[in-house]
């Protein structure tokens, strides 16, 4: 008998803090929670830096009257993160497709490098369109929030994230990569940002 109360005792501890998702074989394993988390954290981290203290005219700087300025690609990784966000819960609301996985055709480390060199397409709004920031501040403020929101989920889910499996323009992946994606796209901004930033006509 008191092995069985202690036993009810711990599983309700298990669902109150979260933990009992990790009896759930469905749910990402530590290896994947913690990599997300850090890629999450990493790039978060990273394009904050790279915008940090640019005036007006830095902002406004780009190599050629084609190519992005900066403060297109803070207005960018801001709309991303909010409409990736929005594919997601999206599809973690629709059943479970586990069937579609065969069509995924990208590994993990594969999807990061394409989304990296800024070589995997989404459904959010393309560069050169106007996002719904009335500034720079604004997107920047937006940005952190929800990443942070982001950071959260990710280290408590447990969801079925492996298992909803959505299309995007550039092929099938699940809802595990899509976060990887978030990540992954943010960097590729990061690293125009400083591209930039190293150009000799950046104004200083």
């Amino acid at each position: 008998m008191i092995k069985r109360t202690m036993g009810r005792i711990l599983l309700s501890l298990l669902v109150i803090t979260g933990l009992a998702g990790t009896l759930n074989s469905s749910t990402i394993s530590t290896k994947e929670r913690k990599s997300a988390t850090s890629l999450l954290k990493d790039s978060k981290a990273g394009i904050l830096d790279a915008v940090r203290g640019l005036h007006s005219e830095q902002l406004n700087f780009r190599k050629d009257i084609n190519g992005p300025s900066i403060r297109e690609c803070i207005l960018q990784a801001a709309t991303n993160e909010h409409q990736l966000w929005k594919q997601l819960q999206s599809t973690l609301k629709k059943q479970a497709n586990p069937e579609m996985r065969k069509q995924i055709v990208l590994t993990d480390d594969q999807l990061l490098q394409n989304a990296e060199k800024g070589n995997f397409a989404t459904t959010v709004l393309p560069a050169g369109i106007l996002y719904d920031y009335a500034s720079v501040e604004q997107a920047i403020t937006a940005f952190r929030k929800e990443r942070t929101e982001h950071l959260k989920y990710m280290k408590m889910t447990t969801e079925d994230l492996r298992n909803h499996v959505l299309h995007t323009p550039s092929g099938w992946i699940d809802c595990y990569q899509l976060c990887l994606v978030m990540a992954a796209d943010c960097a590729h901004l990061e690293k125009v940002i400083n591209g930039l930033k190293q150009d000799p006509r950046f104004p200083e």
